[in-house]
């Protein structure tokens, strides 16, 4: 039987970036992107634009910051996603657009679909969504590790934040009664959970072991939140992202063993496209920045690390 293992770890100078010095100007009824964004008063750092009267948010945004799902797709001008949904019934497809420093999908037809409300006061953003509630918890042990099933009576926005063995769920939603008197047990990587609630949102503080992160995903009829710790979370993608950059999230295969790799596919006939190393600071130490930050100062739309870290402190 094949196992998983994390990705080894060593040190490098540098990361590799693509940025679009060379492309198109921006198109015609775009207004300059930002990332000042409050969803339901909870403020957060995600880029937005409007684009002839639509709202688009980053992919990355709605992924990491509202919960969003991005799926497979080849086609570079619409992004297919999954938000307590079932794509293979009912699928959602946002139309994309793309400038010089992200990538943004059209939320317009999809926030109104799910009842929240929009607001642009100057450089900001506001989401509210309607009132949800955490109507139970379920926990449960597998063969790969641990799952939580959180019900809720409806779609919300939801995101994960931590490090290391400490994590937060930050659901959007009001606690139930029925929280109150569950207790967690620990499991083969959860050592502990616990609920707390604060204004309008419910934290789930997850305690894990063995360098597992949690990964979340969605589940629809009845409303669902699901908290996989599994050693192989890594969710699979392919891509079209922007023309001439594909990206991929794969197990590979090699004597026997599964290893989690995620790349770009760069495909340099595209002239717009322009493909250059780059550093956390060019003239002193290197290893000092996460790829988030090196990736912004560098101006470039999408970046990847050299396939080495600082082993001290994990930064490229």
């Amino acid at each position: 039987m094949s196992s998983t293992r994390p990705l080894k770890q060593a040190f490098s100078t540098m990361a590799w970036s693509v940025d679009t010095a060379q492309s198109s100007p921006t198109p015609l009824g775009f207004v300059a992107d930002t990332d000042r964004v409050l969803v339901n008063g909870h403020p957060l750092t995600i880029p937005w634009s409007q684009y002839r009267g639509a709202i688009g948010l980053s992919d990355s945004g709605l992924l990491n910051g509202l919960g969003v799902e991005l799926l497979n797709t080849e086609n570079v001008a619409r992004q297919p996603v999954q938000w307590f949904s079932q794509p293979s019934l009912t699928p959602l497809i946002l139309a994309t657009w793309l400038t010089q420093r992200h990538r943004y999908l059209d939320i317009t037809s999809f926030s109104h679909a799910a009842g929240w409300r929009i607001e642009v006061n100057g450089d900001t953003l506001r989401l509210d969504t309607p009132t949800a509630e955490v109507t139970g918890i379920r926990q449960g042990r597998q063969s790969w590790g641990d799952r939580l099933v959180i019900d809720l009576d409806r779609p919300t926005p939801w995101r994960i934040v931590g490090n290391s063995n400490e994590f937060t769920v930050m659901i959007d939603a009001r606690a139930g009664q029925a929280l109150r008197s569950i207790a967690s047990r620990r499991g083969e990587y959860l050592a502990g959970f616990r609920f707390e609630q604060s204004a309008n949102q419910t934290l789930l503080r997850l305690q894990t072991s063995g360098g597992i992160q949690p990964h979340g995903w969605t589940l629809p009829n009845p409303t669902r939140l699901v908290i996989d710790l599994r050693p192989d979370a890594l969710v699979q993608r392919n891509i079209v992202w922007a023309p001439g950059i594909r990206w991929q999230q794969q197990f590979l295969s090699l004597a026997g063993d599964r290893f989690p790799v995620v790349w770009l596919e760069i495909d340099p006939r595209h002239a717009e496209l322009a493909l250059q190393p780059i550093t956390a600071n060019s003239t002193g130490a290197v290893g000092t920045a996460p790829l988030l930050t090196m990736a912004p100062q560098a101006g470039a739309i999408a970046a990847i690390n050299g396939g080495f870290f600082n082993r001290n402190n994990r930064l490229p």
